[in-house]
């Protein structure tokens, strides 16, 4: 019988060795690699941290023990297969940290509050577009920026310019054709929409320093047709509420607020209890564009205890805006001065500093809906939308916009503008509930990289991470509450922005103000 043949050995043992020692230190600095870019990403909690950190340990030890001891093909072939597995692992969490780390340095790099400006003339005017302007003197608004103006009619630049007091003056004087040429920023459109309902329709924009601006005016503006008031609608008791004593002529003497805070504010960490202010502008596209402030509401958020009280402000209150040196005027127009004047604004009124502020507009909700799937709401009141939309009674599926409409909805609502801020809070709710479950936590890196853009805040990149480490650490599930303020309605009380217009206010009732800032102070541990 012939002897069985001796298992071949390798003809390049010298060589065998230098591949399974590249191979081990190649998982070596993989598994170090990423275990420093955990580290680094401040979002993990130290236990998982250091239980991360031992099991790649394990797991390298295991690859080494196959590669460098008795060099058999097979165990070479396990450890490549494990090498394989563990690379690709790493790779798409490093993708989905990469994600979360690049959304919230996106969204803290801070408002930029950008101005579009536009140039009109009235309808049926010869001038098409700004290149053709020439000698033709302008009317601006006070706190133009006419460096910006100048640039959408270059051939215009040593014409006479028209300083106007208010933008509906700056409009009326383009009607009564006292001007030809006007520049608009477009945050007051609104405003000046209060008094000319169509002011899109009788005018023309002949230049504009955004054009997806200017594309999303025109589709919204055609959506809703000619001969649709920007003035609110007001439920049909909004009247019928007790009205001002006749003695009383002053607007301090009646709104709440005192100037006397009673949370001075904190640095936020995402540690401590602290508030945020969340603006939702009246706007499609780029998120740094002014306009009104649609969505007012203020969020006390305790990490300690998972509670967060939500409590929407009616965009009508009757306020103090910041910034206007004491005018007085509908919160919603703060935000054409930016979404800091319209914190502080709220600030002034409740006695409580908003240590940070979350800004999102139209686009926002819409995307951030859709890419979750769709949210699920619990309608207390069954109606139906101006733009059609059926809400039944009870739970409720939306997509992003139904969501939009379901929180803008205030003409079919008995509460009005009230009822309106609490739908507001219902959609918050939904779209967290919905972002915490497996499956879109799972898609993360998806919804983050389409959702950068959509979010601004001034909150400090450490809180929040210091805030997804604890959800991570405890798993915990929030307490979402939800109340809102209580006022009525008063016309022709003096408006900043409009003056000399009959315009319609909420005026909020002063214990309203004063039990909505204990339910905050509750939530932020402070004594009262």
């Amino acid at each position: 019988m012939s002897k069985p043949k001796a298992k071949s050995k390798s003809k390049n043992p010298k060589r065998d060795n230098i591949i399974n020692l590249v191979l081990s230190i190649f998982s070596i600095l993989i598994s170090a690699s990423f275990a420093i870019y955990l580290i680094m990403s401040a979002i993990i909690p130290t236990k998982y941290l250091l239980l991360g950190i031992i099991l790649l340990s394990v797991y390298n030890l295991i690859i080494v023990g196959l590669l460098l001891t008795n060099h058999k093909r097979w165990k070479r072939i396990v450890a490549i297969i494990l090498i394989v597995i563990s690379t690709l692992a790493m790779a798409y969490g490093a993708k989905t940290l990469y994600s979360v780390d690049s959304f919230i340095k996106n969204i803290t790099k801070g408002n930029k509050n950008e101005k579009v400006y536009s140039l009109l003339v009235l309808e049926g005017d010869s001038y098409e577009t700004g290149d053709q302007v020439e000698d033709t003197p302008v009317g601006y608004a006070k706190g133009t920026d006419l460096t910006t103006a100048v640039n959408l009619m270059p051939k215009n630049a040593g014409a006479l310019a028209m300083e106007y007091a208010s933008y509906p003056d700056l409009a009326n004087a383009l009607y009564d054709k006292e001007e030809r040429l006007i520049i608009l920023d477009e945050s007051f459109r609104t405003i000046v929409k209060m008094s000319h309902p169509n002011f899109f329709w009788d005018t023309k924009i002949i230049a504009c320093t955004d054009t997806e601006y200017l594309a999303k005016l025109k589709e919204r503006e055609e959506a809703a047709g000619p001969g649709q008031s920007a003035l609110p609608t007001l439920p049909d008791d909004f009247l019928n509420q007790p009205l001002l004593p006749d003695d009383v002529k002053d607007p301090s003497e009646f709104v709440p607020g005192d100037d006397t805070y009673y949370y001075a504010g904190q640095k936020v960490d995402g540690t401590k209890p602290f508030t945020c202010f969340i603006s939702g502008m009246d706007t499609y596209g780029d998120i740094d564009i002014a306009s009104n402030s649609d969505v007012n509401i203020i969020c006390a958020v305790n990490p300690s205890t998972h509670e967060v009280l939500l409590m929407p402000v009616p965009r009508d209150s009757y306020v103090p805006i910041y910034g206007t040196e004491g005018g007085y005027d509908k919160l919603t127009h703060a935000g054409v001065l930016g979404v800091e004047a319209s914190a502080n604004s709220v600030a002034d009124l409740m006695g409580i500093h908003m240590d940070s502020y979350l800004k999102v507009n139209f686009s926002t909700l819409i995307q951030g809906v859709d890419l979750l799937g769709g949210i699920t709401v619990d309608n207390p009141v069954e109606f139906t939308s101006v733009q059609g939309y059926h809400f039944a009674q009870g739970p409720i599926r939306l997509n992003g916009e139904q969501a939009l409409a379901f929180s803008r909805e205030r003409k079919n609502l008995s509460g009005g503008d009230f009822d309106r801020g609490m739908n507001q809070t219902r959609v918050i709710k939904g779209m967290i509930n919905e972002g915490l479950k497996p499956n879109n936590l799972l898609n993360a890196d998806k919804l983050l990289n389409k959702m950068s853009g959509g979010f601004k805040t001034n909150m400090p990149d450490v809180a929040i991470r210091n805030l997804i480490a604890d959800q991570i650490d405890s798993m915990a599930k929030w307490d979402i509450q939800a109340s809102h303020l209580k006022g009525y309605g008063q016309m022709g009380l003096p408006s900043y922005f409009l003056p000399n217009y009959n315009l319609s206010f909420v005026v909020l009732y002063e214990d309203s103000v004063e039990e909505g800032r204990d339910m905050l102070l509750d939530v932020l541990e402070v004594e009262h």
